[in-house]
Order: C-alpha cells, then sequence, then structure tokens
C-alpha cells in the first residue's frame, strides 16, 4: 500500500469534515486534497473511499496516501550515503565536502541526489528527491530530503518560519576580539561573476549570527547560524569583517593560504578535507513534518580537534 498518514478520532470534539482535518493537520491546500481522490487508496476511513466533504465521525480512522509520482529521471549513483535518520517522510543524510546536491554542470551523475536514487532503490522506495535546503558544492555535513510531497511543503512551511534552521561550523583566518556577534549587512550577486556575491547596500537583506568557540594561531572555529538564506551567505558576511573561511577558492587569501601546511606541520591529517573549505553544516533541529516531534540532528567534524593542534 505505500506510505500512508492515520488520523483517528478519538472523541465527538474531533468530529469534523475530511477536507478540513486535511488542511489543518497536514496543511493541504484544495487543490491537492482533490487529487488525493485520483489515487490508488488515496483517500479511505477504515478500508473504504470516501469523499473529502464527507464527516469523519468519533471511532472512524483516516487514511491517506502519502505515495506520489516519481518526477523526472535520475542516474543512480551506486553508493550509499551516510544516513543520520530515516523514516517513511524524510531522510537526513551527510553531503561530502566537493559533491553538488542536485545534478548540474559536469556533475550529473555524482550528485547527492544521485545517491539518494541508489539509496531509495535499494529500500525499494518509488520517491522522489527533494532536498530541502540544499548545501553549496564544498560545503559539507547535513541534508535533509523529504520523501513525499506533504514532507516537502511542511519542512518548506518550517523553514520560512525558522522552525527548521542548521548551525554551521566555520574555520575562518584571524582571531576575534568580540566572540559573540551578528552581521547583517545587505548581500547582492557580483555582476558579471558567475558565482560571486558581496556585501551590497542595495543587496537582499541578509542575517547572520555567529559565536566563536576557539581560537589559535591566527585561525578560529565559529559556529554560524542563518535567519536568511543568501548564497554563500557565511563566506561573504565572514570575508567582509575581515575573517574569510580557510581554503576558500573564492573569498579566500587564494595562494597565501597555508591552513592545510600549517595543520600538517603539527600531526599527520588523514584524507584531504582539510584542504577544502572550512565550512560544515554540523547541526540540524526542525518538527516532524507528520508528527510533530522535536528532532535534533548533529554530524561531527575534525575542525575543533584541528584548531586545538596548531
Amino acid at each position: 500500500m505505500g506510505k500512508m498518514w492515520y488520523y483517528y478520532v478519538r472523541d465527538s470534539k474531533q468530529e469534523d469534515s475530511i477536507e478540513r482535518i486535511l488542511k489543518r493537520e497536514l496543511g493541504l491546500n484544495r487543490k491537492q486534497i482533490s487529487r488525493l481522490k485520483f489515487q490508488e487508496n488515496g483517500l479511505s476511513v477504515d478500508g473504504c473511499q470516501r469523499r473529502s466533504t464527507d464527516w469523519l465521525r468519533r471511532g472512524e480512522t483516516l487514511a491517506v496516501s502519502l505515495m506520489d509520482r516519481q518526477g523526472g529521471t535520475l542516474e543512480e549513483l551506486k553508493e550509499e550515503p551516510r544516513v543520520l535518520y530515516e523514516d517513511e517522510s524524510l531522510v537526513v543524510v551527510e553531503k561530502r565536502s566537493g559533491q553538488v546536491c542536485h545534478p548540474s554542470g559536469m556533475h550529473y551523475r555524482d550528485s547527492l541526489a544521485n545517491q539518494l536514487v541508489w539509496h531509495f532503490q535499494n529500500r525499494q522506495e518509488n520517491t522522489s528527491v527533494r532536498i530541502i535546503g540544499r548545501l553549496d558544492k564544498d560545503t559539507s555535513g547535513i541534508v535533509v530530503a523529504a520523501k513525499h510531497k506533504i514532507a516537502a511543503q511542511k519542512l518548506s512551511w518550517q523553514r520560512d518560519r525558522g522552525i527548521f534552521g542548521k548551525e554551521y561550523l566555520a574555520l575562518v583566518h584571524g582571531e576575534f576580539s568580540d566572540f559573540d556577534g551578528f552581521l547583517r549587512e545587505p548581500i547582492a550577486r557580483v555582476q558579471g561573476h558567475p558565482l560571486k556575491m558581496k556585501v551590497c547596500a542595495q543587496g537582499k537583506p541578509a542575517k547572520t549570527q555567529y559565536h566563536v568557540i576557539a581560537q589559535n594561531r591566527g585561525y578560529a572555529l565559529v559556529s554560524c547560524r542563518l535567519y536568511t538564506g543568501r548564497t554563500h551567505q557565511i563566506r561573504v558576511h565572514m570575508q567582509s569583517i575581515g575573517h574569510p573561511l580557510v581554503n576558500d577558492v573564492i573569498y579566500g587569501l587564494g595562494e597565501q593560504d597555508d591552513f592545510a601546511k600549517t595543520l600538517e606541520n603539527e600531526q599527520k591529517i588523514a584524507g584531504d578535507r582539510h584542504k577544502k573549505l572550512g565550512l560544515h553544516a554540523a547541526k540540524v533541529w526542525m518538527r516532524h513534518p507528520l508528527s510533530g516531534e522535536e528532532l535534533i540532528l548533529e554530524s561531527a567534524c575534525d575542525f575543533l580537534a584541528w584548531i586545538e593542534v596548531l
């Protein structure tokens, strides 16, 4: 039967029309509710097909199909993502630095979305990939993907209202005198540059909160929370106050960036993560799109250990 959502009427105070229940509990609009009647097992009460205008009575159970047609065709990347959390409505995974979230440019077969297609196929789930709040290619860390439209809509609604949020860890150049602060400078695209952004009075509003966790020998580890979602927001804001991220090829120090070399002089480092952009989505919080349960998930990284050994 696939993924289903159930609503049980325990007492007469909960009695209402099916349409109003779906609007209130799932946030569906009239068009979305209308589509359910064309789906197999789209809308039923105690196993019998019902209309959205019907009244749900005490002791009855409403069942709603969460399945929808898989949109588009993506090639699978035969590599399992590292899963932090998963259920019938969403999956939370870790993205590596250097990987794009969606197929684009030269990355039509190796994106995180391609990985998720493989993951869903292995679980025999026929679902589309709906990433909520993508990460830039060079940023590592937590990515949330909804498994059906209802979950995607409710998580997007939470994101717009600050209920769904992320905390980032940033490795930056320079030490701070103020350990806490807000950066509110507007951000705009640099004319003629396909990727670069800048602080600009005529740009779009942007707000970043930061807290310095540790600093040592001219480097600092900073936690950042975004209240807006501008392109490269943390990277642009940190550069604007004289603290560009380490290994940032767009906003950083270029050939003068010797973070990786400095770290290697102190200890042997496995892999090459220390040579890539110092930005990691380390924590996410949200309400589960169906149950409303608070979810808080974290992703570990080596940034603090690197600062401490410098």
